[in-house]
């Protein structure tokens, strides 16, 4: 078993170091709203530009393989020949150009570009197209707008200008889920802790906070919990080493459904991976709570009844100030790096409705069961016989981020899994730790749906 979890700690050390040599999410996550902020300012006045020129150049300072919007020196010179620095555009597309060995879509892109805003001006053939191509949102009317004023299209660029309206309108909504949702449900969050903090000084005898616990110690000891955290770790790892070529053969067998989507690939292989790489965990908790005797205890964990609403929502609206605090240190922490997230391709980019649908069933329903069923349901449970409470908690909160194996998600994800922690000690109920779960995840899943395409 020493062997076992040593094999297991130098697995997760080399994968959170590797995660911390990758570019951040946040990165590509900031490039992509950035796009929807320009859009959502379009043909207003402001210190909008500056801000998104800034934005821009740190994505390509912080990493040159940050995986940003198609273009990146192609939409900063656009962004400073706005912002009124045509020569640096210039000298920004002369660059993209310079940097690409051999001719590309995106070199050509620079050079239409550069063409348009030269002195004199010069119209590359098939400018229109590449632009429409490679280009979109306030990038794309900055650019056509140039080329019909230098064509004189004055009807075209009326129609463009009337898109753009209206994909102005779409990208404000869009940005409300991004932004508003949080800072709302976070407001909000905030003064229930807040309100809960005054009560529980003021009023201690009528707050939810404190009070007697009943927990009733497990019958089996540590060893026996640390013996399966670590069976189950290292099945997780087996398994995600082996699966990914298992399950080209079953999507394969699945290619009629699939049909020719590689995003609709990509989220069955996620969902099937992740169910299968969890699944050992049911067989050893199980077995754990079989030999102890203890399976009308467990049952009643699982009891649903109206206190897993009140601290299942209250503490989702408690976690979002917390957990985007912590998400602000850790980005500012790791400066662009700590790790990407395999799914941002398909909910950023996908239009497949069962796509995303699929991705849905696995962070909002499989992973907030799994992981509450083995993080808070056993393991936090099992620490609770030998430590105290916040000692249980904080050691839960610690493992539950160090297994996502993301090395910029692990001051957020502890901060989560201690609230998570908290509610399941004080509710005594696993489906309001379950609801608190599902709820963050589908928040942050509907907040990257609308950091899709900008024109989609």
């Amino acid at each position: 078993m020493v062997a076992l979890a040593f094999f297991c700690a130098v697995f997760v050390a080399q994968a959170l170091i590797e995660s911390a040599r990758s570019p951040q999410a946040q990165t590509q996550l900031d490039a992509i709203e950035t796009d929807l902020r320009l859009l959502a300012r379009y043909g207003e006045e402001g210190d909008f530009l500056p801000q998104a020129l800034q934005q821009y150049r740190r994505a390509r300072e912080s990493n040159r393989r940050v995986a940003v919007p198609t273009g990146l020196d192609v939409r900063i010179g656009l962004l400073e020949v706005a912002g009124g620095e045509p020569s640096a555009a210039l000298a920004t597309w002369q660059g993209a150009i310079a940097a690409e060995a051999t001719p590309t879509v995106d070199a050509y892109g620079a050079r239409v570009l550069q063409g348009l805003w030269s002195e004199p001006p010069a119209i590359l053939p098939e400018a229109e197209a590449v632009l429409q191509e490679r280009l979109e949102g306030w990038f794309r009317g900055v650019a056509l707008t140039r080329l019909y004023e230098l064509q004189q299209r004055d009807r075209d660029r009326e129609r463009l200008q009337s898109s753009l309206l209206v994909l102005r309108n779409k990208a404000r909504q869009r940005l409300f889920w991004v932004n508003g949702v949080p800072v709302v449900v976070g407001g909000l969050g905030a003064c229930l802790g807040m309100g809960l903090l005054v009560q529980r000084w003021g009023w201690p005898a009528r707050s939810p906070l404190l009070g007697p616990l009943s927990w009733e110690p497990v019958p089996w000891p540590w060893e026996r919990a640390w013996t399966v955290m670590v069976v189950w770790l290292a099945s997780f790892i087996a398994l995600s080493q082996v699966l990914p070529g298992l399950l080209m053969v079953a999507a394969a067998l699945l290619k009629q459904w699939v049909g020719g989507s590689p995003f609709r690939y990509q989220a069955t292989t996620v969902l099937l991976s992740y169910g299968l790489t969890v699944s050992p965990m049911v067989p050893l908790v199980n077995g754990c709570v079989r030999e102890a005797g203890w399976q009308d205890r467990w049952r009643e964990l699982w009891t649903w009844d109206r206190r897993v609403w009140l601290w299942g929502i209250g503490g989702y609206g408690v976690a979002m100030p917390l957990v985007l605090v912590a998400s602000w240190l850790s980005e500012r922490l790791w400066q662009g790096q700590g790790g990407g997230n395999p799914l941002l391709p398909i909910l950023v980019e996908s239009q497949d409705s069962a796509a995303k649908f699929l991705l849905w069933l696995t962070v909002a329903v499989a992973a907030p069961v799994a992981e509450e069923f083995l993080f808070r349901g056993f393991w936090l449970r099992s620490l609770l016989r030998t430590l105290p409470t916040w000692g249980a908690i904080a050691l839960s909160a610690v493992g539950f981020a160090v297994v996502h194996l993301n090395a910029v998600d692990l001051l957020p994800l502890t901060v989560l899994g201690a609230v998570l922690g908290f509610v399941f000690v004080r509710s005594q109920r696993l489906p309001a730790v379950i609801l608190l779960h599902a709820l963050w995840n589908t928040g942050s899943f509907v907040a990257l749906l609308a950091l899709g395409r900008v024109d989609g």
